[in-house]
This record gives C-alpha cells, sequence and structure tokens, in this order.
C-alpha cells in the first residue's frame, strides 16, 4: 500500500496541526436506525483510547500502550461493542486509526536527522517488530471485518517507523563522512575527475525534456551540496565542466542550489531541501518515475567512481544510501500524512476502471465479432445440412428400413459368416502393447518436493524501559 500513495511532502514541511485531534462524523457510518447516544458514547470512547495510544508512543510507553490495544473492548458497554463490531462501522474505524497513527509520525518524523538515544531507537524498533501481532492476536476473535480495518493502518505504520529507524541511521553515518572538509574535496574532486555528466545521463535513461535540467544538476548542485569546498584547480576535470553554461540550461533549472558562503557546513539541511524540491525540479513527472531516474543516475556515477578507483568512494557511497533512503522516506511520509483510506479507494478503484478502458480499447469490436460468429454459423450449417441431407425416396428408405432385420437374422444364422470374420480376424495388425514395460524412476522428478517450507518466526524483544523524548 505505501507504494500506492508515494507523494513528496510541501516543501515548508508542514504536517498538520498536532495539537488537536478530531475523529470523522461516525453518524455517516452508523447503520439505519441506530441510537445516536449509543453513537456518540462510542466516538467518546474510541477518541481518548486515540489519545492514550498517542501519548504512550510519544513518550516510548511500550509496555503501556499494547495495553490499550488489549484492554480496549473490556472498557465498553454491550450496545457500544455491538455497534462497533457492526459491518458498517469498520471504515469509520480505519479512518481512525489512520488519523492516530498519521499523529504518531509526525511526531518521530524530525529525528530522521537527529542524534537519538539508543534506548529511544530500541523502543521503536520493538514498537514497530510487535505491534502488528499483537493486533492480531488480540483481535482474533472479533469479526474478520473488524480486525482489518485495525490491523491495515498498523502494518503501514510498522512498515514506515522502521523506515524512519534507517534513514536515521544512514544519515549520522553518512554526516560521518560528509562533516569533514577534506572528505568533501576528495569527492568532488573525483567526480569532476571520472563522472562525465553526458555518458551519465545517456546511461541512466535520462528523458529528453529534462536534460538541461539535469545538466545543471551535475555540473553545479553536486559542487554546491559540496561547498565549501576548494575548486581553483580544473586541469584534471572533465571537458564537460570547463563548458560555460548556456542561457537556456539556467532558464531550464528553476531551483538551483545555492553554494555555501563560510566555513561551517550545513548537514543535512542543504540535502533535505534539495529532495523536498525535486517535484518542483521535475513538475511533470510522478513520484515514482523521479526516484527511478534518480536511482539510476546514483547508480551510473557510483559504476563510474569504482571503475575509475575513486579515494572517495567510500563516502559517496554512504551519501548515495543516505539520499536514496530520504528521498524514498519523504515520499512514503508525504503519501501517507496527505491520503486516506477513502481517497486511496477511490484511486484504486479509478485506476482500475482506467486499465479495463485501455483493455476494451485494444479488444475487437463486437460487431466484427458477431459478423465473424454468423460466418461460421451459418457454414456449420451448410455442412451439416449437405451431410443429413437423404439419397433416396421415402419409401425407398421404409423398405430399406424393413429388409434391414432379415439381413440380421440371416447373418446370425449363418455359420460361413461367423467363420469369415474370424479368418479377417487373423489378418489384424499387431497390437504393440508397451504399458507392461518397466520404467526407471526418475531421479529429478524423486527429488522435486524433498524440501519443505522454512518458517521463521519474528524475535520477542525483550520489556522496554519508560524513555522520555
Amino acid at each position: 500500500m505505501i507504494h500506492q500513495m508515494l507523494q513528496f511532502p510541501p516543501v515548508d514541511g508542514s504536517l498538520g496541526d498536532n495539537e488537536s485531534f478530531q475523529l470523522p462524523d461516525i453518524h455517516g457510518y452508523v447503520p439505519a436506525n441506530s441510537d445516536s447516544k449509543v453513537a456518540e458514547a462510542l466516538a467518546a470512547l474510541y477518541r481518548s483510547h486515540c489519545i492514550s495510544v498517542i501519548d504512550s508512543f510519544r513518550y516510548c510507553k511500550e509496555k503501556n500502550l499494547l495495553r490499550y490495544f488489549s484492554t480496549f473492548h473490556g472498557t465498553l458497554t454491550v450496545p457500544v461493542q455491538k455497534l462497533l463490531t457492526h459491518p458498517n462501522v469498520a471504515p469509520w474505524v480505519k479512518e481512525c486509526d489512520w488519523l492516530m497513527y498519521q499523529k504518531m509520525i509526525a511526531f518521530v518524523a524530525p529525528l530522521t536527522t537527529q542524534v537519538v538515544p539508543q534506548l529511544v531507537l530500541d523502543a521503536f524498533n520493538s514498537i514497530s517488530q510487535r505491534l502488528t501481532a499483537h493486533i492480531a492476536d488480540t483481535f482474533k476473535a472479533q469479526p474478520v471485518h473488524m480486525s482489518l480495518a485495525r490491523l491495515v493502518p498498523a502494518h503501514t505504520f510498522c512498515n514506515l517507523l522502521r523506515h524512519m529507524l534507517d534513514v536515521n541511521q544512514a544519515a549520522n553515518a553518512a554526516a560521518a563522512w560528509l562533516c569533514h572538509p577534506d572528505n568533501r574535496q576528495q569527492m568532488w574532486n573525483d567526480f569532476k575527475t571520472l563522472v562525465d555528466p553526458s555518458e551519465i545521463m545517456i546511461r541512466a535513461n535520462i528523458p529528453g525534456c529534462v536534460e538541461r535540467t539535469t545538466r545543471q544538476i551535475l555540473k553545479n548542485d553536486v559542487r554546491a551540496l559540496l561547498t565549501p569546498i576548494d575548486d581553483t584547480s580544473t586541469s584534471t576535470a572533465q571537458p564537460f565542466f570547463s563548458k560555460p553554461d548556456m542561457e537556456e540550461d539556467i532558464q531550464a533549472h528553476h531551483y538551483p542550489v545555492q553554494p555555501a558562503i563560510g566555513e561551517g557546513y550545513n548537514f543535512p539541511d542543504k540535502w533535505v531541501s534539495f529532495i523536498l524540491n525535486l517535484p518542483a525540479i521535475f513538475p511533470h513527472h510522478r513520484t515514482q518515475c523521479i526516484i527511478e531516474r534518480v536511482d539510476a543516475l546514483w547508480d551510473c556515477i557510483l559504476r563510474r567512481l569504482t571503475l575509475g578507483g575513486a579515494q572517495s568512494f567510500s563516502a559517496w557511497w554512504m551519501t548515495k544510501v543516505f539520499f536514496h533512503e530520504m528521498m524514498a522516506w519523504q515520499a512514503e511520509k508525504g503519501g501517507f500524512m496527505r491520503h486516506t483510506p477513502r481517497s486511496l479507494q477511490n484511486a484504486a478503484t479509478a485506476s482500475e476502471q482506467a486499465g479495463l478502458n485501455r483493455y476494451l480499447a485494444r479488444q475487437p469490436s463486437c460487431s466484427d465479432c458477431d459478423r465473424n460468429q454468423s460466418f461460421i454459423t451459418s457454414d456449420t450449417q451448410q455442412n451439416s445440412g449437405s451431410k443429413s441431407r437423404p439419397t433416396t425416396s421415402p419409401s425407398a428408405a421404409e423398405g430399406a428400413s424393413e429388409d434391414r432385420p432379415l439381413e440380421t437374422e440371416s447373418q446370425h444364422n449363418n455359420p460361413a459368416n461367423e467363420k469369415q470374420s474370424e479368418h479377417m480376424a487373423n489378418f489384424h495388425a499387431p497390437n504393440n502393447d508397451d504399458s507392461a514395460i518397466d520404467l526407471d524412476d526418475d531421479s529429478m522428478l524423486i527429488s522435486v518436493g524433498k524440501y519443505g517450507d522454512m518458517m521463521a518466526s519474528d524475535p520477542a524483544d525483550a520489556e522496554g524501559e519508560v524513555v522520555v523524548i
């Protein structure tokens, strides 16, 4: 589901209001003739439940978070619990959980580029590993639609939380390389010496509509992302970097990266800003297309640096890992924060309908099918009619039918006919029946199915401590 809603967040980084938490109106989901007081009680109790889960996650209280899921149904009265398990209310529960997890992701999103205590990282990792299984075990006695309504948002949230931890680890590893001026200087020297942007764009299959913009990024933005550096020596650089910029190329790139001024290096804010500007730099391309082309560029750059024996290969490799993880995380988080289960369902329905229309457009028209079918039917009827047409008159046919029993009886009573039949049977071709021939067992066939399925159980994490961010 995450890959179906990829979308970069806005550049300003606004994630909505983190203070208020309002659920969708439950009256649009409850069945007809339901008690409004029961529905309002369910909405109030579910809102309290969601706020408790959010606070437990915010303060890394893993035990409390899991316990709120286990004890929720025990706090409901019979009428409220009966309404909660109604199939019409399941979409409402899914929408509420989606909003709850959006708040939780908004709290941890800034931690991707910060140094987080290991206890906090362990708590988040344990929650991402245990939450889905805990919900599945807790709600296994509930109807299937209720279990799915709670599992689908939880599964998406756990995937995002695990990805956030990967981004944090990649950012810290890249900072160890990029925060040293000597490493950045060597990275730029190797890049301008070994990498030919024209060749890279051809190998990465960059579309022609963005060639000018991509050329400016490889020539100027890469250097600006590494500044401050010393770029006075151009003797060993590729000829591409010594050519002056054409006016058309400058006008094509609307969001250039500004070189740093001074001695300080701003990591990773400058890189994150560049990633968030990618949708504006390539406005006519989908998010998935942008991610694929950027990854292709990185692969071609690392290939050339590897073949050239670049001294800064390790630094470039760690920078690429950070760039990819941060770019994918921003796209996944942006889609998750912008969409809802209902909007995703509507988008999936529209996509399926568009695919069906394209499929039907490629099929032959119904009139051609009917015409061909009529031709086949008429030919079949003519052939069958010619075969069944009688060759004698009705009277002759009746006479033949009357004589046939007499002929059958005479053949049955005539011994000569029996001897003639036995004599003709002796001239039949021999029947070579090889069904009794013993064939050796094929060792290749015997080996199929020897190996069973391998099962891996999720490791159970130890009891976590209470840690406050």
